[in-house]
Formats: C-alpha cells, sequence, structure tokens
C-alpha cells in the first residue's frame, strides 16, 4: 500500500509525505519524498501517480504533480508549470481507460507561491502526459470516482448552476458537468466509491 500525507518518519525510516508498506506491514526501501503535503495518490499496472502542495519530488523539481515507475525514486518526465494547474495544488487523482484525472484546489501557507487559483478536474494522457482539456469549476474537488461511462467528483460546492451540490458527474470526453440530484449534504465530500450501481459518500457532514 502507498500512504502519502504530510510527514517524516513512517516507523523508524524517515520517510518525506511519502512512502511504499508491503504486504506484511514492512516499510520498502522506495523513498522518492517530497518537500511538502501528498494529497492525493493513484495506481496502474507500470506507475504511481501523487499530487499535492509540493515542487520537488524525488529531489527533481516537480509541480503538484509527479509520476513514478514503480519501484523508482526519481519521477518520469512528465513535468507541469503552476499555470498549468492555475495555481492550484492537487487534491485527488483517478486512473480511468486512458486517462489519468486530476482534481486541483485552493491551499494557503503552503509550499510554492499562489494556491489561490480557481479549481478543476484536469484530463492527462497516460501515455504521453499531456493535458487533453480541463474543467472549471470553482469548488476544490476532494474525491474522484469511476462510473459506468463517467466519473464522479465530489468535494465542496460546486456553484455555478448547480444549486451548491457537493457532488457531480463528469463527462470523460468533453469535461462537462451533469448535476446529480442528492439530498443537501451539509459539509465537505472527501471520499467516493461507486459500487453496484451505488454511490457511497461520505466526507465532513452530519
Amino acid at each position: 500500500v502507498y500512504i502519502g500525507g504530510l510527514f517524516t518518519k513512517v516507523g523508524e525510516y524517515e520517510r518525506a509525505n511519502i512512502a511504499h508498506i508491503d504486504k506484511y506491514g514492512r516499510v520498502t526501501p522506495w523513498n522518492p519524498g517530497t518537500d511538502g503535503e501528498v494529497r492525493a495518490i493513484a495506481i496502474d499496472e507500470r506507475h504511481v501517480y501523487i499530487g499535492g502542495i509540493f515542487n520537488y519530488a524525488g529531489c527533481v523539481e516537480r509541480n503538484k504533480l509527479a509520476v513514478f515507475e514503480k519501484g523508482k525514486s526519481t519521477p518520469n518526465t512528465w513535468k507541469y508549470s503552476s499555470l498549468d494547474f492555475n495555481g492550484a495544488g492537487i487534491f485527488s487523482l483517478l486512473v480511468y481507460g486512458g486517462k489519468l484525472y486530476a482534481g486541483s484546489g485552493n491551499y494557503f501557507g503552503g509550499i510554492g507561491s499562489g494556491g489561490s487559483g480557481p479549481a478543476g478536474i484536469y484530463f492527462i494522457s497516460r501515455s504521453s502526459g499531456k493535458i487533453l482539456t480541463y474543467t472549471i469549476n470553482m469548488a476544490d474537488i476532494h474525491a474522484l470516482e469511476a462510473g459506468p461511462g463517467y466519473i464522479f467528483a465530489g468535494g465542496d460546492k460546486f456553484t455555478a448552476n448547480f444549486n451548491e451540490q457537493r457532488v457531480v458527474r463528469v463527462d470523460t470526453n468533453s469535461g462537462s458537468l451533469t448535476r446529480i440530484i442528492f439530498p443537501e449534504i451539509e459539509g465537505t465530500v472527501y471520499g467516493l466509491k461507486y459500487h453496484n450501481n451505488v454511490l457511497y459518500i461520505g466526507g465532513y457532514h452530519t
């Protein structure tokens, strides 16, 4: 299992905000490290994707998103500037089909400048790392989950045309948002899980 956050040690081992634990609960030698908080992790057959509020990963300049081949502590060649994510941090990641989806959010007092740009969802090619399209949502995206032919996004209030909904459906091709009719959620959504045609929602709400 891969763990990310804001820490300096895992057990007796020094690890800067990212670590790998094997099936026996042992910390593995994998140790890229970042200079800021890791908010999101996604994996596929060959890669580990990490997002957060950092400027360096694996001792290499990487702005808010870095990609590693499994077992390697130096990131691949994907590299983004702060302008690519409108000055926001990466709060959620999802591998789905041929794309990596990255949900961004605002932060203050973290590593690097900015942090106050509009949040959105970025559609990134898994083969090239190119940002294919993005949608600006004006709400921090804390959770992404795959559905049948689309993805769900959850977080803070989606204000424009969504009656302050905290979960929306996202078209995987165009990036357009669709309102979902939910009872009002009083609080931020931090987790989504879709299983057997049911969407489970977790977060800070009552």
